[in-house]
């Protein structure tokens, strides 16, 4: 890890340095509380990085599928979760509702 820079991640690696950005956490925060300069990333063997690639197909889908569904009940402006404050949201009127964990996954 070269660079940690609010939601930006400088990294080297054996094809040169490449700059990330956009890195946030579950919640939308800047990951530079996470990692810091100098940090060394562990090297996936291969059997790894072919089950990350599946997995990420698959939050690729899910989130797919969300936004699909999200949008269709209200318009939302995205990236979506938002952090919102008790007085932000106690001024609203809030609709839950539940969502099929597996429906339209493939």
């Amino acid at each position: 890890m070269l660079r940690v820079e609010g939601n930006e991640l400088e990294v080297a690696t054996l094809e040169g340095d490449i700059l990330l950005t956009g890195c946030l956490d579950a919640v939308g925060r800047p990951i530079n509380s996470m990692v810091v300069a100098g940090m060394v990333l562990q090297v996936l063997d291969e059997e790894s990085g072919v089950q990350l690639g599946q997995r990420a197909v698959d939050l690729i889908s899910a989130e797919d599928y969300r936004r699909r569904v999200h949008h269709s009940v209200s318009p939302v402006a995205f990236p979506c979760p938002r952090n919102l404050t008790e007085s932000s949201y106690a001024s609203r009127n809030l609709v839950r509702v539940a969502l099929p964990s597996t429906a339209g996954l493939s």
